[in-house]
């Protein structure tokens, strides 16, 4: 993969934004509530997946007593709630950002998050001025990245062979190989290490070492 000056395509959760320890906080309140049981961190990067309902088939969720979609309304409200002091950057992000802004290329935000959620997420940690665009989803559900990445396409916002996605899933591998896009992965997100590394994909332990592979580029 060599790029001169690419557009660098951000994911949100888990790849910027450390917000594990919260959706685990947040997933095991509706466990406890339903089922009488929790999950641990580990399992959670074990089994962690898209589409999202996947997920909680995987760990046991049934939905008798509620739909995906109410759950997803009520985990979503919950989330905002604590989000402020549940979560955090994830290590050196704003250095980063700054090196990558002084390189003089585009940044971007592409996330599976509902889209105002995102904004005042990134407002609230002070990240907006980084961005060239944010684009999220238009639900509460994690659905639909893929289709935002075919229309930021077909809008022109993004040339996929110009763009580099760094997320923390293999679903953001697999939306970057079917958009046409090059992709790195940080394992610092919410899969688990061993499962980004089949995808074949860069594989980078933490955002810190971002800088480096950019300069591998040149």
């Amino acid at each position: 993969m060599k790029i001169k000056n690419p557009h660098i395509l951000w994911d949100w959760n888990g790849t910027l934004v450390d917000d594990m320890d919260l959706c685990v906080f947040v997933t095991n309140q509706f466990m406890q509530e339903q089922h009488n049981k929790q999950i641990s961190r580990e399992l959670y990067q074990q089994e962690f997946t898209f589409p999202v309902i996947d997920f909680y088939h995987a760990i046991g969720f049934d939905f008798k007593n509620i739909s995906f979609k109410e759950m997803a309304e009520d985990w979503i409200s919950t989330y905002k709630k604590h989000f402020q002091d549940r979560s955090s950057l994830n290590g050196a992000v704003k250095e980063t950002l700054e090196y990558i802004k002084c390189l003089g290329l585009k940044q971007s935000i592409f996330s599976a998050c509902e889209v105002n959620l995102l904004n005042h997420s990134i407002n609230h940690l002070e990240l907006t001025d980084f961005f060239h665009l944010i684009h999220g989803v238009d639900n509460n559900q994690a659905n639909g990245k893929e289709a935002l990445a075919r229309q930021i396409i077909e809008d022109k916002h993004i040339q996929p062979d110009e763009t580099i996605l760094f997320g923390d899933t293999v679903h953001d591998y697999e939306v970057a190989q079917n958009t046409g896009m090059s992709c790195v992965l940080i394992a610092n997100g919410h899969q688990h290490k061993s499962r980004l590394k089949i995808t074949g994909a860069p594989v980078l332990e933490h955002i810190g070492e971002v800088p480096g592979y950019l300069k591998s580029l040149q």
